[in-house]
Parts: C-alpha cells; sequence; structure tokens
C-alpha cells in the first residue's frame, strides 16, 4: 500500500518537473552573495569602547590628587572637631563582631584564599585579553 504511495507520488513528481525548466543564477550571483556575507560581516565587527570614558578617568585622577594634596598641604592650625565627636564604639561594640570575632580559619583555608584570589587576579587579565583577540 505504502510503495503504491509512493509510486504515485514519484509519477506526479515527475509529470510536475517536466514541464519546469532549468533555473540557473544571474551572472553576478556570486559577487552579490559575498558583498552580502561581507556587510554582514562588517556589521558584527565591534570597535572597542571603555566601559569608563578617558575625561572620566581624569576627572577622578583630578579628585584623588586634589583631596591628597589637601590632606598633605591643608591648614594645619584648623582642629577637626568633628572627627573627635563621631561615635566609632557603634563599629566595634556590636552584635556582629562580638559573633564574629570567635570564628577561626585554619591555615589551609586561609591558604585556599589566598591561592583563590590570587588565581582570580591572573585569570581576569587573561580573559580580558582573550575576549579583546576574539572580537
Amino acid at each position: 500500500m505504502k510503495d503504491h504511495k509512493d509510486k504515485e507520488l514519484e509519477k506526479l513528481v515527475d509529470k510536475l518537473m517536466q514541464h519546469e525548466t532549468l533555473k540557473t543564477p544571474s551572472q553576478d550571483f556570486t559577487d552579490n552573495v559575498i558583498r552580502h556575507i561581507k556587510t554582514l560581516e562588517d556589521k558584527k565587527a565591534t570597535a572597542y569602547k571603555p566601559l569608563i570614558p578617558k575625561p572620566i578617568w581624569a576627572l577622578l585622577a583630578a579628585c584623588f590628587v586634589g583631596i591628597f594634596l589637601f590632606l598633605v598641604f591643608g591648614t594645619p592650625s584648623q582642629e577637626s572637631t568633628w572627627m573627635p565627636a563621631m561615635n566609632t564604639d557603634v563599629l566595634y561594640d556590636n552584635q556582629l563582631t562580638k559573633a564574629l570575632s570567635g570564628v577561626k580559619f585554619s591555615s589551609i583555608t586561609m591558604y585556599a584564599f589566598v591561592f583563590f584570589a590570587l588565581m582570580l587576579g591572573i585569570q581576569i587579565p587573561l580573559l580580558k585579553r582573550y575576549y579583546e583577540k576574539g572580537l
């Protein structure tokens, strides 16, 4: 039964194909395809754009230099009255610091944390360089 349906379908397709002529692409078909591919590649290419622009870095650097110079060369005759008035006991005498004061890490755990931080510090620049070359 299935063979009979397949044969009928094949005869129908053969009959339809006899009336159709062979179609050929235009002479510049390959050039058109390549040109289209190149335009797609050009759209995909991205230029490097830093996350924080250079003027912002310059502003941050100027602020840090200004604060540093003020701290070093500021007026020494001025007495600061707000610093001694601050109550810093809240930072050191609270429930959280008391609860965590009893926590002791073994030396192996500390070495593992240091090793993890070191490997993370090495991998970030390597991965950054890898992805910059990949784009």
